[in-house]
């Protein structure tokens, strides 16, 4: 539901899952102006992982039953090494 905010307009919660464990991380509120689009990948530090990894942004409840399919399925495993791999690089330097 969106919620005012005075100057800066409506905003709206959107949740993050991370890729590699499937957990659900930190909600981000955004602008209903500046809308992504469901599957939206976003670079997060995921609690449970304790590590920056890629997440995917679900909007409605249908984005987040698609993404815990898609989870089961696997389909997000070789994306989530890749990012685990490229985080890590990042920060060792």
């Amino acid at each position: 539901m969106p919620k005012g905010n005075g100057k800066r307009g409506a905003m709206t919660p959107h949740r993050f899952f991370c890729i590699n464990c499937g957990a659900e991380g930190i909600p981000i509120y955004r602008r209903v102006s500046r809308q992504y689009a469901a599957g939206h990948r976003k670079k997060l530090f995921c609690p449970w992982c304790r590590e920056m990894v890629n997440h995917i942004e679900c909007v409605t409840d249908e984005d987040v039953k698609q993404f815990k399919e898609d989870f089961e399925e696997g389909i997000y495993k070789d994306e989530a090494e890749e990012s685990l791999l490229a985080c890590r690089s990042t920060w060792q330097r």
